[in-house]
């Protein structure tokens, strides 16, 4: 897992940048990629459910906004991104699969 710690704004926009690497650490692009954004339990955040990113590169940012990321609690949230995809090795070859989940928190709108 991989723990981001900039935290998001209640409704902001907030990007996470998926660096892809191979086997032997090598920056290459996936061949597929998809993702999905969840709470702690599981649950889907905005129908933000096998959200599949065409031609993926090495460094894919995935842009959330909005009511992806809502807070109304008094206190941080966390929230989740796993994606998740396959990749072809120069090694072993194509179709090999690949999970990343990132974690990161939601802070609530302030009101001054």
């Amino acid at each position: 897992m991989v723990r981001l710690s900039k935290l998001a704004q209640d409704k902001g926009t907030y990007i996470i940048l998926i660096n892809f690497k191979d086997e032997t650490g090598t920056a290459k692009a996936p061949d597929t990629m998809t993702y999905t954004l969840h709470d702690k339990d599981g649950n889907v955040i905005n129908s933000k459910e096998d959200q599949t990113v065409s031609s993926p590169s090495a460094q894919e940012p995935i842009t959330l906004k909005g009511d992806d990321l809502a807070n109304s609690e008094n206190e941080n949230i966390p929230r989740y991104l796993t994606a998740w995809g396959t990749y072809t090795s120069d090694t072993y070859g194509s179709g090999l699969n690949w999970t990343q989940v990132f974690e990161f928190y939601i802070e609530p709108a302030r009101i001054l």
